[in-house]
């Protein structure tokens, strides 16, 4: 941190020629800047993770599809949904469907709530 402590040293420094709150304005215009270079080196960060992350899927897709023929509709072939008439009547059929949703969305909002309370927890310790 030799050229914060230069900076600081050089903002010390009176000169008849500064107007009033020249260096306050200067440090405050700096650590802006500091601190949006720190914004968007986290959003290029958290773009270049998705990205990755969306070219792994793809690249998992791609090899079960090509070298082990795995096809995908088949998987979604023998699901009907009911008409809407009849949509409030659960059957046999529909049941695990309906159940397997339930479930997804528990795990999703307990995940939420988990990354809720760390983040909290993160910020308060930031904070301190």
């Amino acid at each position: 941190m030799k050229t914060d402590k230069a900076l600081q040293n050089a903002l010390r420094r009176k000169s008849n020629e500064l107007p009033d709150g020249f260096e306050d304005r200067v440090m405050r215009q700096i650590m802006l800047e500091v601190e949006r270079k720190g914004r968007i080196s986290y959003y290029r960060a958290l773009g270049l993770v998705s990205f990755v992350s969306l070219a792994l899927i793809a690249g998992v897709l791609f090899v079960l599809y090509t070298y082990f023929g795995f096809n995908f509709l088949d998987l979604f072939a023998g699901i009907r949904m009911p008409c809407i008439e009849s949509a409030t009547v659960l059957t046999n059929h529909t049941r695990p469907i309906l159940a397997f949703s339930i479930y997804i969305a528990v795990l999703m909002l307990f995940l939420l709530g988990i990354d809720y309370f760390f983040r909290q927890r993160f910020q308060r310790t930031k904070k301190s």
